[in-house]
């Protein structure tokens, strides 16, 4: 490692990263995760049942917010593989995003005492706007570093592996702490995220600095595109690997938000204890940490596109079988909640990995490298993942006659609960797998590619 007069780190050892670059660039997933999970899980349930505000009004803000994301994530993409700052292109705006990002994650949860949906619905309104566009100034960029820090192929497997490890801390932490905040605050829902909200400020901002700091960006990568916002978009829009891609993450993403989501309902109104979230907690992140070099080497030895596909079929089948569990099952539902983890974490240990290898994809057909426009598009994705899940659990709590003022439900509302969880969530994990099937980039596919690549740089010529 070394730094250039520009201040900026940049690797010695070629392909290769040195475990310091692993470990700074990965730890702001824990930031982006203690954020993002804990979204997840709480904020339907708290602005339902704390707040008492429509759960129909609060899918149509996530929509809102998809919309406005389909313009920005494109925009901050472009803007990203155009910036010409001295300290690069990419590290600049992780503390640009990731401030803004941790104050308006820790507003979403610390509302004043509103009176009506309409005074909700505007609050919510604003400070998910500026959560969503904050997440896309970080994130953006932040994916976009991942394929220029190392082109080889095994080793951004091991890169997104150690990104997903520290991912998975922060979705233990923002899945498990809130809730030991509430146990702490006497069952006090708005005080324990007052707490959690300032505590994930914090991190998100923290983690940010120390990836600015120990991360660098390659000069010989730099190759700015010369078309233009709409032709990067278009040429986007024709790369079939990456439309193959889109489209089964966003299934995938569906069905894993909707299981998140509708945990705490599930534990208080199927299992009638809310405290087996913390179990079930424990024991998911527990199986993800356990299985995540499970998924490298699953990777590594039968290519990215069986390993994905074989994570999207298997937790289809495990969520399907949620269906079958009795209210005293408690135990079977926690070893479910177990295998759960272990094929969650592959979603995004794989989905991080498969990512980077389009980009060369669209370089040897294009002769342009876009590492910002595909990221953005990739967080648009992940983000209309979180969106478009809560607008369907939303809207379907509505259609199955849930009332957050009866402490117990209805018989049909609890079969809605469980086939919500789990056959629906399987569905759009079944279709993910399905259409994975038809991806053609394989591991000997992308080297001939690079070598392609390599050919036409060092004879100059182009597409």
């Amino acid at each position: 490692m070394g730094n250039d007069h520009s201040g900026e780190t940049v690797e010695r050892s070629g392909d290769k990263l040195s475990l310091k670059t692993h470990v700074t660039y990965g730890v702001s997933q824990f930031g982006l995760n203690t954020i993002g999970t804990a979204f997840g899980v709480n904020a339907l349930f708290f602005y339902s049942t704390i707040l008492k505000f429509d759960t129909v009004l609060f899918g149509i803000v996530l929509l809102i917010g998809q919309i406005w994301d389909a313009i920005t994530d494109p925009i901050m993409g472009y803007t990203s593989d155009h910036t010409t700052w001295k300290h690069g292109r990419r590290r600049p705006y992780f503390l640009l995003g990731s401030i803004p990002l941790g104050v308006s994650f820790f507003l979403v949860f610390s509302p004043p005492l509103l009176q009506s949906n309409v005074t909700i619905f505007i609050y919510l309104l604003m400070t998910i706007l500026i959560l969503y566009t904050s997440r896309t100034v970080f994130e953006t960029p932040y994916l976009a570093l991942a394929p220029e820090l190392t082109p080889d192929y095994n080793e951004r497997t091991r890169l997104s592996g150690f990104k997903q490890f520290f991912g998975t801390l922060g979705d233990a932490m923002g899945a498990m702490v809130p809730l030991l905040l509430l146990t702490a605050f006497h069952e006090n829902r708005r005080a324990a995220h007052f707490a959690y909200g300032l505590i994930a400020c914090v991190t998100m901002i923290a983690l940010s600095a120390v990836t600015l700091w120990g991360t660098f960006e390659r000069p010989n990568l730099v190759r700015q595109s010369k078309t233009g916002i709409k032709e990067s978009l278009r040429a986007v829009a024709k790369n079939r690997p990456y439309l193959i891609f889109m489209f089964s993450s966003t299934a995938a993403q569906m069905g894993n938000n909707i299981v998140t989501y509708l945990v705490l309902f599930l534990t208080k109104y199927w299992f009638l204890d809310e405290t087996l979230a913390t179990r079930f907690f424990a024991v998911f992140f527990a199986g993800c940490i356990c299985a995540v070099p499970m998924w490298v080497w699953l990777s590594n030895h039968i290519g990215k596109k069986w390993a994905y596909v074989s994570t999207m079929a298997g937790y289809g089948l495990l969520l399907s079988s949620v269906l079958l569990l009795r209210q005293d099952a408690r135990l079977f539902a926690t070893a479910v909640m177990f295998f759960a983890g272990a094929f969650n974490v592959g979603l995004w240990v794989l989905s991080g990995t498969v990512a980077p290898d389009i980009i060369e994809w669209d370089e040897y057909h294009t002769g342009e490298r876009r590492e910002g426009v595909y990221a953005s598009v990739w967080t648009f994705v992940y983000k209309a993942g979180i969106g478009l899940a809560l607008w369907v659990v939303g809207t379907a709590l509505k259609f199955i006659h849930f009332d957050a003022d009866l402490p117990v439900q209805t018989a049909s509302t609890l079969l809605g609960l469980r086939i919500l969880f789990g056959p629906i969530s399987g569905m759009f994990l079944f279709a993910g797998a399905l259409a994975f099937l038809t991806y053609p980039i394989t591991k000997s596919k992308h080297e001939e590619i690079r070598r392609l690549i390599r050919e036409r740089q060092s004879s100059g010529s182009s597409v």
